[in-house]
This record gives C-alpha cells, sequence and structure tokens, in this order.
C-alpha cells in the first residue's frame, strides 16, 4: 500500500465522519428547535394565567376590569392607569404569540387562539377606547393584525396577518 492509498483511505474516512458529524448536528437542531417551541408555549400560557389568576382572585380585580371594558374613560385616574396596565398585559401575551409565529417558533393555531381570547376584550367599549389611545405603542404588523381582527364581524375567526402566515 502506497502513502497515497493510505491518504484516499484518510480522505474517506474524513468524509464519512463529516457526513455523521452533520447528521448528528441537525437532530440536535431538531431537538432544540422542539425544546423552543415548548417553552415559548409555556411561558406564553404562564403570562396570561397569572393575569387572569389576579382578575379572578384578588378583591376588587374584576370589578376594575367590568367597569374598564365597559367605559375606560369614565374611569378615575388611579383605576385608569389599573385598567391600563390589566388590559395591556393580556394584549403583550398576544403580542408575543404574535411574534413567534411570525418567527416561526409557534404555528399559526397559536395565534388563532390568541386572537379569540383578547378579541372580546378588545371589541367592548373600553377595550376599544384603550386600544385607540395605546395601540401606537405595539409593532405595526401587530397592530394591522388587532385591528383587522376588530373590523371582522363577531364569530369570525381573527386572520393570522402575519410575516409567517403569509408565507405559509
Amino acid at each position: 500500500m502506497t502513502i497515497q492509498d493510505l491518504g484516499n483511505i484518510g480522505e474517506l474516512v474524513a468524509a464519512v465522519a463529516t457526513v455523521a458529524t452533520l447528521l448528528y448536528l441537525a437532530l440536535q437542531l431538531r431537538e432544540n428547535t422542539q425544546a423552543v417551541r415548548g417553552e415559548a408555549r409555556r411561558a406564553s400560557r404562564a403570562s396570561s394565567s397569572s393575569v387572569n389568576l389576579s382578575i379572578a382572585t384578588l378583591p376588587g380585580v374584576a370589578d376594575l376590569f367590568n367597569r374598564g371594558l365597559g367605559d375606560f374613560d369614565a374611569l378615575s385616574a388611579e383605576d385608569h392607569t389599573k385598567f391600563a396596565f390589566l388590559i395591556g398585559e393580556l394584549v403583550n401575551t398576544v403580542v408575543v404569540t404574535h411574534d413567534e409565529v411570525e418567527a416561526g417558533i409557534l404555528d399559526r393555531s397559536h395565534l388563532t387562539v390568541s386572537g379569540e381570547t383578547i378579541r372580546p376584550f378588545l371589541r367592548s367599549p373600553g377595550g376599544r377606547s384603550w386600544w385607540a389611545r395605546y395601540s401606537p405603542t405595539y409593532p405595526r404588523l401587530f397592530r394591522e393584525w388587532i385591528d383587522d381582527m376588530l373590523l371582522e364581524p363577531p364569530g369570525k375567526p381573527p386572520q393570522q396577518q402575519c410575516a409567517a402566515a403569509d408565507s405559509a
């Protein structure tokens, strides 16, 4: 066996090792992607749950929330601030879901569920008033999605109008 033959065998072994390494990395990347998606779903639910729990259990919060939904502008300055933060937290969980769908981390069904969850609140008189005041603080694509959703007739699922939805 010549040096050239040994060199050829070495190149073959290196090529096989490279393919094996690439396959291993692809499997690791897939597992990591699944873990990231799972964590994104968990974090979104946890954030939403904390607001829901506050409304359900803290004295006076449900009443404040319902009064804010009825007439945001009629609230006292203190209640106005409290309601703005409460509904803002609910909307922020939907923003996160929207961003994760856009990034391809979550599939579009999560956006549909989030839209159905937030739509009744933003369609209320107080919700519309809050959205009119605070919507400029949100990303453009999210604002457009919410604005379109608020124009849809009741009972119609929100459209998934984000970059990932358009490319899917």
